[in-house]
């Protein structure tokens, strides 16, 4: 696959991703009940802040170098690479967000589930597509359709 047709997949995967945990996180928030609100939104509210903070994780993202995959990567740097990823990009949301009269209200769980939620769908989708990756580069060396077999002879 070429690198732009796997950077568009991974740009495609994660716009998904960070648009459904927004709109799950949207929900919980504001239309459960679960949490007093001062303000009341809509889902119809909610388009362009989710556009916005989509917008700042895929910046975060590639100043992370998220988008430069290497088929030949073990996934413990995958894994590592996302989770240090996804925890700096909440750490900055919580800070940018912080109340200094109300530091820890009860609405700190969902942005703390909300980047568990990141971080797991970051994992997984970077994860599965190395996979595919590397299983690809199995197959077509396993029919050694461009190799060739040297022998050392004693």
């Amino acid at each position: 696959m070429h690198r732009f047709g796997l950077r568009s997949l991974q740009f495609i995967f994660d716009f998904a991703l960070l648009e459904a945990a927004f709109f799950v996180l949207f929900w919980w928030r504001f239309q459960t009940g679960l949490f007093e609100n001062p303000v009341i939104f809509k889902p119809d509210d909610a388009l362009l802040p989710s556009l916005i903070v989509t917008a700042f994780w895929h910046l975060h993202f590639s100043i992370f170098g998220m988008y430069r995959m290497d088929p030949l990567q073990s996934r413990a740097d995958v894994l590592a690479r996302c989770i240090q990823a996804s925890i700096y990009g909440c750490l900055l949301i919580f800070i940018l967000t912080f109340e200094p009269g109300n530091p820890l209200p009860g609405s700190r769980i969902v942005l703390l589930t909300y980047g568990v939620g990141i971080m797991l769908g970051t994992v997984a989708t970077r994860l599965i597509i190395l996979t595919i990756l590397q299983e690809f580069r199995v197959r077509e060396s396993a029919g050694c359709a461009h190799c060739s077999l040297v022998r050392a002879i004693p």
